[in-house]
């Protein structure tokens, strides 16, 4: 889980090796009302990386990580499929929908 006062992105390729790892963005803690989290599994992180061109800097290149703590609205609507719900979250853990 990455938790966060604001928005806030991250991908690490040490991640890579953990099968079926979900990683959860929780925004915005400060502010029950629009507190928002986020699950993703790696795959679909790199994808999302891959989308945004982070997967092009040298960040991502040297170290293997790329963060942003200014998530721009093509970020935001990339990750909107990934916002959880209860639901979501049933069929996220149990692996029916990736």
């Amino acid at each position: 889980m990455k938790a966060a006062s604001k928005g806030s992105f991250s991908i690490h390729r040490k991640f890579e090796r953990i099968a079926g790892l979900i990683i959860a963005y929780v925004w915005y803690l400060e502010d029950p009302q629009k507190a928002v989290t986020f699950a993703l599994t790696q795959k679909q992180v790199l994808e999302v990386a891959k989308a945004m061109d982070y997967t092009k800097t040298a960040a991502w290149k040297n170290d293997g990580s790329y963060s942003t703590t200014a998530p721009s609205i093509r970020l935001r609507k990339l990750l909107l499929p990934f916002e959880m719900t209860p639901q979501k979250w049933r069929m996220k853990i149990l692996g029916r929908r990736s």
